[in-house]
């Protein structure tokens, strides 16, 4: 429980203070957000392969589904999450003097540094705990769709978030609200998964 509200509290106080104190944009929050799902995806394949001891090969198999079906989903997200972060792939035609219009000047490099710092420590943190919490009482196929009611959030947060950033033109306070709402849907799980044992 303590791992994941510290992994909740990284990305959550972190991407924070870039955006109100580094001058983060809300791309580098919808980068780190994604950087996350990957994070998840590690850390799911160690405690599915955690239970081959008492579960044998079915637990091998389900990492090996879970790797390509998620790695799958995970990809096609980050390519989708490029495009629109690079400024290729906008919501409907933008409007004269709308910042997507093509006349207005690129937005600045991405703090790919910074980014890779706040991934690095809620990563950690994750994949940590999946290698030294208990070995999970629930079969492989059963854990492995604990990943999925989250993940599904996480990726319609993203994209609505952005889609909300690029319609209405509010990208510091839709980075914000992204941040926040990430956050109570992460501790909320937690708390969940903390209740249920």
């Amino acid at each position: 429980m303590l791992s994941r509200l510290i992994a909740v509290a990284a990305y959550t106080i972190l991407p924070l203070v870039g955006v109100l104190a580094l001058g983060w944009d809300w791309r580098e929050i919808v980068l780190l957000y994604w950087l996350e799902n990957v994070a998840l995806g590690v850390a799911m394949v160690i405690r599915i392969l955690r239970l081959i001891p008492r579960e044998g090969t079915g637990a091998l198999g389900t990492a090996g589904f879970f790797s390509a079906h998620y790695g799958l989903f995970t990809v096609v997200h980050g390519v989708f999450v490029g495009l629109l972060v690079s400024g290729l792939f906008q919501f409907g035609v933008p409007e004269v003097g709308s910042p997507l219009a093509p006349e207005q000047p690129a937005a600045g490099p991405i703090a790919w540094g910074s980014i890779l710092i706040v991934f690095a420590i809620g990563g950690a943190v994750q994949i940590i705990a999946a290698i030294v919490q208990p070995v999970s009482p629930l079969t492989p196929q059963q854990l492995m769709f604990t990943a999925y009611p989250r993940i599904v959030v996480l990726h319609v947060a993203v994209l609505g978030a952005a889609f909300l950033i690029a319609e209405f033109d509010l990208p510091a306070a839709a980075a914000i609200i992204l941040i926040v709402l990430h956050g109570i849907v992460d501790g909320v799980a937690a708390l969940i998964a903390h209740r249920r044992g």
